[in-house]
């Protein structure tokens, strides 16, 4: 809403200007805020996703719930945030700058992995993309597969990872995000429906 200013009339919150006629606001009205300038649209949305208020006497929160715009959401991939503050003298203060991925849903075109009772407990779409129920256990010594597990072998038949019956995947190796490189003869790998290579494991377990 913008006040254009008239002369010495006073701007009025929760009720109508009219002194005779006057009406009031029936509910409750949080959060006001009053700017001596127009405030653009991208500025609009900010204060429209996040709310800073006060827990209490030494601690204040901030809640953010961020997307593109108020009606589309983030896409997939990697985003850095942090909070800053200026007191009324004019000392600042700011977080460090923190990141935080961002996964979208599965493509309708991905590699499934079931349990024994046929539940889905993982997979890993045409984007690269792995989803599990389980946990990640990465750089193990040795593995030991459990029954009714996704194994993947290496060229010497010695398991290198394996997916298990809750969903969880155990690795010789570590998993590396957002990798371009790396590809070998030895690897098991997965393509898209365009035959391009989306992920793989190696021969190493990585």
């Amino acid at each position: 809403m913008n006040v254009n200013e008239e002369g010495s009339k006073n701007v009025t919150i929760g009720a109508s200007p009219d002194s005779v006629n006057r009406k009031f606001f029936s509910g409750s009205i949080d959060d006001v805020r009053i700017y001596n300038r127009s405030l653009s649209s991208s500025e609009i949305y900010q204060i429209y996703a996040s709310n800073l208020y006060k827990f209490n006497s030494t601690q204040w929160y901030l809640l953010v719930n961020q997307s593109q715009n108020i009606s589309t959401a983030l896409i997939s991939g990697s985003y850095t945030y942090y909070a800053a503050a200026t007191d009324n003298s004019g000392n600042k203060n700011m977080t460090l700058i923190q990141q935080v991925n961002v996964v979208g849903p599965p493509s309708a075109k991905r590699f499934i992995i079931t349990n024994s009772s046929n539940d889905n407990v993982a997979s890993l779409d045409d984007k690269g993309d792995m989803y599990l129920r389980g946990i990640v256990v990465q750089s193990q010594t040795s593995l030991s597969p459990t029954n009714n597990s996704f194994i993947v072998t290496n060229s010497s038949n010695d398991p290198v990872c394996y997916i298990n019956n809750t969903g969880s995947i155990l690795l010789l190796g570590t998993i590396t995000e957002t990798s371009t490189s790396g590809a070998t003869t030895t690897n098991l790998e997965i393509h898209n429906s365009s035959g391009d290579s989306v992920a793989f494991f190696n021969n190493t377990g990585d």
